[in-house]
């Protein structure tokens, strides 16, 4: 310990010992007492420098261009698929436009769960 850190103390111990105060809450308050209070402005020690942050920028960048860069081979290697698929869409549209131009509907509308059979109406 320096000797000037000794000295605080001892004047605190002697501070708190005729106060009666064993829990050095008032020799605290006596030691906040002797220095000024500093003027407040937040400082934030954690913030990034402007270094790192246009390395965040440029990694965030490289980043970003990778994967527009994967995203694009995907999509040239998923393009036939799905040109194929948007041809098969437009036949089934115009398979479909034909029918209902004819009022033909390929699927044929299900018979009624809760109606019941004329069959079983009427026993002959």
């Amino acid at each position: 310990m320096s000797l000037k850190v000794k000295k605080i103390t001892a004047q605190l111990n002697t501070y708190a010992d005729r106060n009666n105060d064993r829990s050095g809450g008032l020799a605290v308050n006596k030691l906040a007492s002797w220095f000024p209070p500093a003027p407040f402005y937040p400082v934030n020690h954690s913030a990034p420098k402007p270094e790192d942050r246009m390395e965040r920028y440029r990694r965030q960048r490289d980043e970003a261009e990778t994967l527009v860069e994967s995203m694009k081979s995907k999509l040239t290697k998923l393009e036939p698929e799905l040109s194929a698929q948007q041809e098969a869409n437009k036949d089934a549209q115009r398979r479909f436009r034909a029918l209902e131009d004819k009022k033909e509907h390929p699927v044929p509308k299900a018979a009624s769960a809760t109606t019941p059979r004329l069959s079983v109406l009427y026993k002959s």
